[in-house]
């Protein structure tokens, strides 16, 4: 017996102990047998089942859902034979099910209830949500949603985000956006693209300029390009599109301007291939900047790409078409990398941080705007004994996570992506600040702590806005542009941390920024969860109204 989706591993499913409260009469009906469940959309689920051979006599069944969260079986549902497929939808979107029953009935009476439940270590779900929002999403999925129909979930009206269509059938485990496409790898290894493909962007084996529904790589019209490999994670580029795949290895496609796509040409790839020169290490993380790329394996970082600026940190300025290790930190094991449209940083295992390239507004935290075209320690971390585990890049601007969950910033604040102001009268940071007619301008040239984001378990950075998600499944974020306009339903920048209220009834578990647009991953929560959500939830607004009061009073012209 096996679950055909909606958990997370391909698993037998066995029947669990049945009630002693059920009686036994020969005259009864034998109990179904062979349950399966297969998915029909995020909210709709089909199971089926062998009937004994009397079948004929059967009258109709009787359905019991258990979720996770509750400990009695809820109102069951009665349904006739022919009718085998079930409503979820007066559970939250993500609801894990611990088990359900099915029992038939006969002119004599209801047969035993028999209970199937999965494993410990998987269970029944419904479908998480797969929001985006910013420039050109909305107008590219809203006709792909309507067909989905009204099986489709909606996020709540205000949010700004749309439902990515043709994915309320999957089971997403890494999600990336880039410039004009998403990509996703699902449960069974799949990877799937949607968007606009230019020069090969979403691995379709064609050129689609075009807006395109989510299709698996190979799915072709033709069906002639395959990608026969199980994809683990997924990393967009400009239109280029790179997945690793369960044997440790890196495939990529797409447009191949400066190298990029790492195959040592800049012609462009229309579907997978593999980037042979790195067939002897196990790849472990892919981070795509503007025009270059890095890339994580065994605590060595490689780059390639556009090197103009310094950005792969080779000491040079050149353009490289391979991937070439970082010979600079030969010395250190690395555990996370980001690139930006110009620079790049690393974190190591010892929580010290290094930036190279660009070095325009402070976005390098050295202190200064020059460049630097090989990795330097940011001493401002050591001075201040911290240990950063994780670090992302904007445009302009960088961000860090260190082991206590608070967030440090630093770079340009030209559209308030820097999450704080700096007090008129005290300033204990070298910094430059004036202000804008539709922001708040200044620049930071070292590390800064965003006082409203603590317990962070993640923080991702689009061209001008970063996004914070906390431990409490909470989406915070602060700048401004496209990645920004659709949540706030406003052109204004936010310069100060802001609680995104329309998702508070999902636990968001990812999120990926991409240039103007972002992705997240949210989950239904359970009773529990939200009574807990919607008290930490009134902690955080009554922190950010706090400091939301100083930056009036300091800032008078530019009420928040």
């Amino acid at each position: 017996h096996s679950v055909q989706a909606r958990c997370r591993n391909e698993v037998a499913w066995g029947p669990r102990t049945v009630p002693e409260n059920f009686e036994t009469i020969d005259e009864l009906p034998n109990p179904p047998q062979d349950l399966k469940a297969v998915p029909q959309s995020s909210s709709m689920i089909e199971l089926s089942w062998q009937l004994p051979t009397n079948r004929k006599k059967f009258l109709e069944s009787e359905v019991s859902f258990l979720p996770a969260f509750e400990d009695e079986v809820p109102d069951v549902t009665t349904v006739a034979i022919p009718a085998l497929s079930f409503s979820l939808e007066e559970y939250p979107p993500g609801t894990e099910f611990k088990a359900f029953s099915v029992r038939i009935r006969n002119r004599t009476g209801w047969s035993r209830a028999v209970w199937w439940k999965c494993p410990t270590e998987t269970s029944l779900t419904s479908f998480p949500l797969m929001l985006a929002w910013g420039r050109g999403i909305n107008t590219s999925f809203s006709a792909d949603a309507d067909a989905e129909g009204s099986r489709a979930p909606k996020p709540k009206a205000g949010s700004g985000a749309t439902v990515v269509p043709g994915t309320s059938r999957m089971a997403i485990v890494d999600m990336s956006i880039g410039r004009s496409h998403i990509a996703a790898v699902d449960k069974d290894g799949q990877l799937w693209t949607f968007g606009c493909g230019p020069r090969g962007g979403l691995g379709l084996g064609e050129d689609t300029s075009e807006s395109r529904t989510f299709a698996r790589t190979g799915d072709s019209v033709e069906q002639i390009f395959s990608f026969p490999h199980t994809g683990k994670a997924v990393v967009c580029g400009s239109d280029c599109t790179f997945c690793i795949t369960e044997d440790d290895q890196l495939w990529s496609c797409g447009d191949g301007l400066f190298g990029r796509h790492g195959h040592g040409t800049e012609s462009d790839h229309y579907a997978p291939h593999l980037v042979d020169s790195l067939v002897h290490y196990k790849v472990n993380k892919v981070s795509c900047g503007g025009d270059h790329v890095l890339l994580l394996t065994h605590g060595e970082v490689w780059s390639w790409g556009l090197g103009i600026n310094g950005q792969l940190g080779h000491g040079d300025c050149i353009t490289v078409q391979v991937p070439v290790k970082v010979e600079a930190l030969n010395q250190v094991y690395v555990q996370d990398i980001a690139s930006g449209s110009q620079h790049s940083l690393c974190c190591d295992v010892e929580g010290h941080c290094w930036s190279w390239g660009e070095g325009v507004d402070g976005r390098l935290g050295l202190g200064s705007s020059c460049r630097h075209s090989l990795p330097n320690r940011m001493v401002w971390f050591d001075e201040t004994d911290t240990f950063i585990t994780n670090v992302s890049c904007g445009n302009r601007h960088s961000a860090a996570i260190d082991d206590h969950g608070i967030v440090w910033t630093w770079g340009s604040g030209s559209r308030g992506q820097l999450g704080y102001v700096p007090d008129p009268e005290k300033e204990s940071y070298p910094l430059v600040s004036t202000l804008g007619e539709n922001c708040f301008i200044h620049r930071q040239l070292v590390p800064h702590p965003v006082e409203l984001c603590f317990a962070t378990v993640k923080v991702t950075c689009s061209a001008s806005a970063t996004f914070v998600l906390d431990e409490n499944g909470f989406l915070l974020f602060f700048g401004g542009g496209d990645e920004v306009n659709p949540l706030l339903q406003s052109t204004r920048s936010v310069p100060l941390p802001k609680l995104c209220e329309a998702m508070l009834e999902y636990r968001i578990t990812d999120i990926v920024a991409g240039p103007r647009s972002a992705v997240a991953k949210c989950r239904g929560r359970s009773p529990e969860d939200k009574l807990h959500a919607r008290k930490a939830a009134k902690d955080v607004k009554e922190l950010i109204d706090i400091q939301s009061q100083k930056f009036d009073r300091w800032y008078p012209s530019y009420p928040l």
